[in-house]
């Protein structure tokens, strides 16, 4: 099964695809950070439709795990969000791939056993988790990275 995880945003993006082998190995396939350049809010949201279109034909996911919009003090940012969420589940729809949503505490409680977990924790969990010597610098990357892993885990309990 193989599975992308995203870390929704307008200026950055980041996503991860992971996957899991029979044996029930989780392997990192691959993972980054989407930037687009344009300052025009729809050249970047085309931009990130485009490049998600990209990595589904690259990675073939079964399954695009995203994160739910935490809701903070700043209500501009909590709305460019929602804005590049609705161009990941529209490219989702449109490739036909199931998606899975998840609270940030959810994926901290997932991945590190505690869902006020800080984002240090995470990325230090993950790089047990996926046995990797060294992290992304982007948060980013890594919350992706525990998006798809906390996909993985949610959807196993169904296949």
């Amino acid at each position: 099964m193989i599975i992308l995880g995203i870390d929704p945003g307008t200026a950055i993006l980041g996503w991860a695809a992971i996957k899991k082998n029979a044996a029930g190995n989780v392997t990192l396939i691959a993972a980054g950070a989407i930037r687009p350049g344009a300052l025009d809010a729809s050249i970047r949201l085309l931009e990130i439709h485009k490049t998600l279109l990209k990595l589904i034909d690259i990675h073939r996911p079964e399954i695009v795990a995203i994160e739910k919009i935490f809701f903070s003090k700043n209500i501009k940012t909590a709305l460019r969000v929602a804005e590049a969420r609705g161009v990941i589940l529209l490219t989702a729809a449109l490739k036909e791939i199931r998606v899975c949503e998840y609270a940030p505490n959810e994926v901290k409680l997932a991945v590190t056993g505690y869902g006020k977990a800080d984002k240090r924790q995470v990325k230090e969990m993950m790089k047990i988790l996926l046995k990797k010597p060294e992290m992304p610098a982007l948060d980013d990357i890594t919350d992706a990275m525990a998006i798809a892993f906390t996909a993985l885990g949610a959807t196993s309990a169904k296949y």
